[in-house]
């Protein structure tokens, strides 16, 4: 399971109690074996899918001219 951190404002037992709840609600909706497999494969698919497309040239050129004209809009710059 890939889990991003970055320590909260709020304090460790807030990310505690939040990473409990949603395995309790996946454990208790996915009650079959193979769902479980199935829903965590997908997940890491469209991770690893998002991760190895941000990763190319062409891709991150695109994200950073978008940014770039919205950010030159808004400043009037």
């Amino acid at each position: 399971m890939l889990l991003v951190y970055i320590k909260p404002v709020y304090g460790n037992w807030a990310f505690g109690f939040t990473i409990a709840a949603w395995l309790g609600l996946w454990f208790y909706t996915f009650e079959k074996a193979r769902h479980k497999t199935w829903f965590f494969l997908w997940l890491l698919g469209m991770v690893m899918f998002i991760w190895f497309t941000l990763q190319l040239t062409f891709v991150q050129n695109t994200i950073v001219s978008a940014v770039s004209e919205k950010l030159s809009d808004n400043l009037k710059v």
